[in-house]
């Protein structure tokens, strides 16, 4: 039977001497029980506790998983951000706004209402049939574009809102968890 190169080295918990197999990355101290690994270098060896290496992997482990959350939570409220600013309705005198059904209904009903106006205005002067006919439908056609266009960015508005919220949500789940374990 062929004889395993064996190396001396000291139990990191207790102090007790370990006969250890050359290739051995791992050992269990027959004198305390200790679960060590096994370091080498190019000049030496030693042991290290194994437990105490899993418990400051998994500290680390849990700080990187809440600097990806953290990360991912301001990249998530930095694309909303740019959402919401491309999705607002902007004033007549530079203020803007979340778009809204009542504001696209006013829109829509403005439009119409300059429409009726047109043709009223229209109708008993002596314009041609081009004004009668083309002020009114010019009216409705931008009220009505109007209207679309805020209905339309309304809703995107509310399906990117939610999206949003619930992707917040379960970024924000797990650091939840964890505090209320702690």
């Amino acid at each position: 039977m062929p004889e395993v190169a064996v190396e001396s080295l000291l139990c990191q918990h207790c102090g007790a001497p370990l006969k250890v197999g050359r290739g051995a990355a791992f050992v269990t101290c027959a004198h305390c029980g200790a679960s060590l690994r096994v370091v080498r270098s190019d000049s030496a060896a030693w042991t290290e506790l194994a437990g105490e290496l899993t418990e400051r992997a998994d500290r680390i482990e849990a700080k990187v998983d809440r600097l990806d959350r953290r990360t991912e939570l301001a990249d998530l409220d930095r694309e909303w951000d740019r959402t919401r600013e491309s999705l607002m309705v902007q004033g007549k005198h530079g203020h803007t706004s979340e778009p809204s059904v009542v504001g696209g209904v006013i829109s829509g009903a403005v439009g119409l209402f300059g429409a009726a106006f047109a043709l009223i205005v229209s109708a008993g002067a002596g314009f041609p049939a081009i004004i009668k006919i083309g002020f009114p439908i010019v009216f409705a056609g931008i009220g009505l574009f109007a209207a679309f266009s805020i209905l339309s960015k309304a809703d995107r508005w509310r399906r990117e809102e939610r999206r949003y919220r619930r992707r917040r949500a379960e970024l924000l789940r797990p650091t939840q968890a964890a505090e209320d374990d702690a």
